[in-house]
């Protein structure tokens, strides 16, 4: 099963994510809304993410598939609000 990585580059104003081969082949580029868990919550967040991601996908033209393997965000104060960030997002994108 051929594997891809997703990177998102969120800020105030704007939201790039890219879609790309573990090899760094880009396949797809999409802009949406800016990131701001701290004002937007998590929810509205990780909803925007994911829907970014799905419009990567399909740009790409793949099927469904796992996307993240791992997910860094920035403005988390320690692990565990990490982690129920990723897992907020993870959730939302049908990714493990």
């Amino acid at each position: 099963m051929p594997e891809y990585v997703v990177a998102a580059d969120g800020g105030n104003s704007k939201t790039d994510v890219v879609l790309a081969t573990v090899d760094g082949a880009v396949l797809a580029q999409v802009q949406g809304r800016g990131t701001r868990p701290h004002m937007d919550g998590m929810g509205r967040t990780a909803r925007d993410l994911a829907a970014m991601v799905e419009a990567a996908r399909q740009q790409a033209g793949l099927a469904h598939c796992a996307l993240i393997e791992a997910l860094v965000m920035a403005g988390a104060s320690d692990d565990a609000q990490a982690r129920a960030r990723a897992e907020g997002v993870t959730s939302r994108t049908g990714s493990r």
